[in-house]
């Protein structure tokens, strides 16, 4: 390839702008999603049980995470490296594959890639582990287009180019299928480049079919295997070709007009919508990190200005791809093969009645992958739509705002990514602390998980905390989302989960499955705050903003039953992935206060209340002020107890009736004991408590 200063540039620029937005995030970033469900397994089973956890739904995926996971080992810095390698890689190819195709218009080349490095319609390039099959596919899909057009148009290594660029094809549509129709995207880029160079007068279909032949052979045998040889488990009915041909066959023009509606919804998800994404009302807002963002967002649209302006000077020499290829105007071939990739990108999802779609709160978005099989098409109509559209002189400051806009909205993404991973790590924490011990086959039903851990991809977590894994693949705990299980129904969700008492707990993980009983479980919910409260009684009425879904069901927490104490943290190596112990925190008062209430270690709840206080601790709910009230009156020390007392009525009227429950605990508890402090305590009290009607 003629590659010169120009390309230098370009690439470089594309690194730095990868750098930017992406690289200052990978080592704060950690796992979510699918990720956890995969890390399990490898820990509890090893690189068979990885193979075989894929083996129904992508098994050359299995191979290659199977492959990798002794060299990346659970390290969540390893994975976002290799995702983040995977991505550039993916770029520069791109740009390099669209650079031969239009030697002498490389702006439109740098313009797609950059594109496609920031597409906004993908917000989970942080999900590592999960997305590396979809982003490495990508890659391969990439190496093998940029081998197709090196074999078109270079005469010399002609076949070794073919055979690398069908031997990629395949690998990228065996790690999964999420790229499968864009062959035809190929077939098209083969028909602009015959009409260019080979046509020759001889018949252009016969020509392009000729050199596209060996491709669609490869694109065939995958096509024919993927849909009548796979053998998919029962979950992934959805993707299963020949259930989906049996739904068409009993109402085909029904289902034509529907997948007609899904794939036109499609286009228009992974185009304008996804475009539009960047500016939402978070662009406005200017807090720290959103100064930040901006930063980077100018440095990155800094980059392209300088990158377009050298890339885009005429060249001295005439590339060997020849006048007629150089002189030609890329803009309406561009247009012609944005509009056949979108077109057939989303095949795949119209056979499966799958639609992209984006959520509203923040990452992770779940759907919003399904755009990446329009990335490609998406990111190229839009580096035309700014050379069409765009007046010469203004080219170059359209597209640096699209850079600018796209860099901040992918690097707050990231962000919020950062935020939910400190969020896992802080609910596993609390969970160590306020159980360090926890008797297996306990259930904990959650309301207000971190997104990322929502359904059940926090399954096998706790078994990597509890360290109960012995090779089986059982699940000894189980985390319940109670928030999806509302949503979805109980018996479609977790195999007719019920609240009644001693009803069983079935938690299922593809071919992994948690038993339980309602009885031996714990209900609880996670404040605004972040702090994991488990609701029991007598406590019931202390989650002043209690999720009302855990509430409900609090009848069922028996966290006396199920939580033993213990003087070291859980075994387990959960924590090797999350990194150390944090105690310069109230959630590590609290929560081992609430341990120590449990088990009636009165002094100790005192002693952890007189550590926090002299810290200058405090929470952000007042209520988490109750287990050291108790254990301040519980212990005779009436004074610091009315202080609380008074302090959590002024912020918290509401908190009345719970306090008065306290107070009369500590009454029937203390019966003939201290009963002249006691008393003063409770008639200075008086005034702002139910006593009387206290339960």
């Amino acid at each position: 390839m003629d590659f010169d200063r120009a390309d230098l540039i370009a690439v470089g620029s594309i690194l730095a702008i990868a750098v930017l937005v992406y690289g200052v995030w990978i080592s704060r970033l950690g796992f979510y999603w699918d990720d956890w469900p995969v890390i399990w397994v490898y820990k509890a089973l090893g690189k068979s049980g990885v193979i075989r956890y894929f083996a129904a739904e992508r098994p050359v995926a299995g191979a290659m995470y199977a492959f990798l996971f002794p060299f990346l080992g659970t390290s969540p810095l390893g994975w976002q490296l290799v995702a983040f390698l995977v991505r550039l890689a993916s770029t520069v190819l791109l740009y390099l594959a669209l650079r031969i195709l239009w030697p002498t218009h490389r702006e439109i080349a740098w313009l797609t890639g950059v594109m496609v490095l920031l597409y906004p319609g993908f917000s989970e390039q942080a999900i590592a582990l999960n997305f590396l099959e979809q982003s490495s596919s990508f890659l391969f899909f990439s190496i093998s287009l940029a081998a197709t057009l090196l074999a078109l148009t270079r005469r010399s290594h002609r076949w070794v180019f073919i055979l690398i660029a069908l031997s990629t094809e395949l690998i990228a549509y065996l790690i999964t299928e999420f790229y499968v129709a864009l062959e035809l995207f190929r077939l098209a880029v083969i028909v602009i480049v015959v009409r260019r160079e080979f046509a020759n007068g001889k018949p252009l279909a016969r020509k392009t079919l000729t050199l596209w032949s060996p491709y669609a052979a490869i694109w065939a045998i995958y096509i024919v295997w993927r849909s009548f040889f796979l053998q998919l488990a029962a979950q992934f009915d959805y993707t299963d070709v020949r259930s989906q041909m049996a739904v068409f066959r009993a109402h085909p023009l029904h289902q034509l007009i529907a997948r007609a509606e899904i794939t036109f919804q499609n286009v228009v998800m992974s185009t304008a919508v996804a475009w539009a994404r960047p500016f939402r009302q978070e662009l406005s807002n200017f807090d720290r990190l959103s100064v930040l963002a901006w930063t980077v967002g100018l440095l990155a649209a800094g980059i392209c200005l300088i990158a377009l302006r050298t890339i885009g000077r005429p060249r001295t020499r005439e590339l060997s791809f020849g006048k007629a290829a150089a002189n030609k105007n890329p803009l309406h071939e561009g247009i012609v093969l944005s509009i056949v990739g979108l077109c057939v990108a989303g095949l795949p999802y119209a056979m499966s009645s799958l639609r992209v779609e984006y959520s509203s709160g923040g990452p992770p978005y779940f759907s919003d992958r399904f755009a990446l099989s329009f990335m490609l098409p998406a990111s190229l109509a839009l580096a035309c739509l700014v050379e069409f559209c765009a007046v010469r002189q203004s080219r170059r400051a359209v597209a640096a705002v699209i850079i600018l806009v796209f860099s901040v909205f992918q690097f707050r993404n990231d962000a919020a990514f950062y935020q939910d991973w400190l969020r896992q790590k802080s609910l596993f924490w609390q969970i160590a602390w306020r159980a360090p011990e926890l008797k297996r086959d306990t259930g904990i039903l959650l309301n207000g998980l971190p997104r990322s851990l929502c359904r059940n991809h926090a399954a096998g977590m706790l078994n990597m905390l509890y360290g109960t894994d012995d090779g089986s693949g059982r699940l000894r705990y189980f985390i319940f989302d109670m928030a999806q299980l509302a949503a979805e129904g109980l018996p479609a969700s977790d195999g007719g989960l019920s609240y009644e008492p001693g009803a069983p707990m079935i938690g299922r993980l593809r071919t992994y499955t948690f038993q339980g009983s309602a009885s031996q479980s714990l209900v609880s919910w996670i404040a605004p705050d972040g702090t994991w409260r488990i609701v029991a009684k007598p406590y019931v009425n202390e989650s002043l903003d209690g999720s009302a879904l855990s509430l409900n069901v609090g009848s069922l927490s028996s966290p006396a039953a199920v939580i033993a104490d213990s003087p070291m943290s859980p075994r387990g190596d959960l924590f090797q992935i999350y990194g150390g112990e944090s105690t310069s925190q109230w959630l590590y008062y609290y929560q081992k206060a609430e341990l120590a209430r449990q088990l009636a270690q009165w002094n100790l709840v005192a002693t952890l209340g007189d550590a926090a206080r002299s810290k200058g601790y405090a929470p952000d709910d007042m209520s988490e002020w109750f287990p050291f009230i108790e254990g301040y009156a519980m212990t005779g020390r009436y004074q610091d107890a009315t202080t609380l007392s008074r302090a959590l009525l002024k912020n918290r009227p509401d908190a009345i009736v719970p306090l008065s429950s306290l107070w009369s605990r500590v009454k029937a508890a203390q019966i003939g004991a201290r009963s002249t402090d006691l008393g003063a305590a409770l008639q200075s009290l008086s005034s702002d408590l139910m006593l009387e009607k206290a339960n």
